[in-house]
């Protein structure tokens, strides 16, 4: 009886021991989840601070054309970006533009113009969509900003 009752004491150690280490465990992942948000939460507020105030001369990788409708739904086309200047230079963004259609030519260098991001969900191209949080979202691959790509530059670096 008493090797009984030992044995039973020792499982119920060996059991809360193993609670112990998972409990930990998680509370481990939890700290590395916040801290991940925190860097990126970080990074999104200083990549928008020096996009916003850059004017950045960018690379038109490709672009996709979203339902121009604006209404009770807001609907953005989405051009992917090179940077080719700056802090971030060679980084892939993407540039979301409200309500327009865009009609850029890929491997052409154009100006960055920023546009603050709307307060409301956005529908943007290929069924994604833009809400306040995006950028903080680790599947999404690509910061994303709103504006507009204008002032289409040559080799020579003359406006058209």
């Amino acid at each position: 009886m008493k090797r009984k009752c030992m044995y039973f004491v020792f499982v119920i150690l060996l059991f809360s021991s193993t609670l112990i280490k998972a409990q930990n465990s998680k509370e481990l992942k939890n700290i590395e989840l916040d801290s991940t948000f925190i860097t990126r939460f970080t990074e999104d507020i200083a990549k928008e601070k020096y996009i916003k105030n850059s004017n950045l001369k960018v690379e038109l990788i490709d672009s996709c054309n979203s339902s121009i409708h604006c209404g009770t739904m807001a609907f953005a086309s989405v051009s992917k970006v090179k940077i080719l200047e700056g802090i971030y230079q060679n980084d892939t963004i993407l540039v979301a533009e409200l309500c327009r259609k865009v009609y850029y030519t890929r491997k052409k260098i154009y100006k960055l113009n920023y546009e603050s991001s709307p307060n409301f969900s956005v529908i943007l191209c290929h069924g994604n969509s833009y809400n306040a949080d995006y950028n903080l979202k680790a599947e999404n691959d690509y910061y994303l900003t709103f504006g507009s790509l204008k002032k289409v530059i040559n080799a020579n670096n003359s406006n058209q």
